[in-house]
């Protein structure tokens, strides 16, 4: 991801809504099921519950992707 890339642009990009089901976060960040949970665990990645589904803020997948080590 380009340093220079913003929030916003991102969200542009991407289409993306405030928060991010956890298989569109898998699919942006190029992680499998077992390593996403292992950044939620780890404090990276922030998880909500919405019902049945568990997303994520996109504001912590675009941390991830910037390469910062915490969401929160």
């Amino acid at each position: 991801m380009p340093g220079d890339l913003t929030l916003t642009d991102m969200i542009e990009i991407y289409k993306l809504p405030p928060n991010v089901d956890a298989g569109r976060f898998r699919e942006i960040a190029g992680i499998g099921n077992t390593r996403f949970y292992e950044l939620a665990k780890e404090g990276v990645i922030r998880l909500r519950k919405n019902g049945s589904r568990t997303t994520v803020p996109v504001e912590d997948l675009y941390k991830f992707l910037r390469g910062d080590q915490a969401a929160a």
